[in-house]
């Protein structure tokens, strides 16, 4: 083979194996497009861990509230999703004799979603990722990341449309110098719609 054709032929696997870096990539993206969803979910958490009152004479904790999670994700395998959320855990109560404490609870996620079809209708998933969180109390506001993880079912009524079920545990959530530090616990039920 004369020079010339030895440089045709590399110039076109070379242009070839660019393309193919260009293009499998972009069919992959347009094809988790077609399997997106979104979903919001309501439910309770639970404040755990220091949540406590300690050697307070009559003293009361209410460690449960109303919580609430909206989400996004996109189906890229048979068996794995990925999935960015906001979460709001509410508010956890620590009542003594004139005097009362709170701490507020939220932040944004992301999180891989392992997913197993057990029938055409129920879906089992388990989720793990990071949460960038904002915990406040009377007196403090303060940031940071941490790893969350849990278990869902999927229920589909459609094509489009299911029942979700999740738990989730938040770990370590706050500043031991300043608003204290817990894990927290997420329930909540809820719709998802796949587009």
């Amino acid at each position: 083979m004369s020079g010339n054709k030895k440089l045709m032929v590399r110039n076109v696997l070379g242009a070839a194996l660019v393309l193919s870096f260009v293009v499998a990539p972009a069919a992959f993206a347009a094809d988790a497009a077609k399997n997106m969803y979104v979903g919001i979910g309501v439910g309770q958490s639970e404040v755990r861990d220091d949540f406590t009152c300690g050697s307070l004479a009559g003293c009361s904790v209410d460690s449960k509230d109303t919580a609430w999670r909206m989400y996004g994700g996109a189906q890229l395998l048979d068996l794995l999703a990925v999935e960015m959320g906001y979460r709001n855990l509410g508010e956890g109560k620590i009542e003594s004799t004139g005097s009362s404490y709170k701490r507020k609870a939220k932040g944004i996620d992301m999180t891989a979603v392992g997913t197993l079809s057990v029938t055409d209708t129920i879906t089992l998933m388990g989720r793990g990722g990071m949460m960038r969180w904002v915990v406040e109390d009377d007196s403090y506001s303060t940031t940071g990341m941490t790893p969350l993880y849990g278990i869902a079912a999927k229920f589909s009524l459609t094509k489009e449309i299911a029942l979700r079920a999740d738990w989730e545990r938040l770990k370590d959530l706050g500043n031991y110098k300043t608003t204290g530090k817990s894990d927290y616990n997420m329930w909540t039920l809820g719709a998802m719609f796949s587009f």
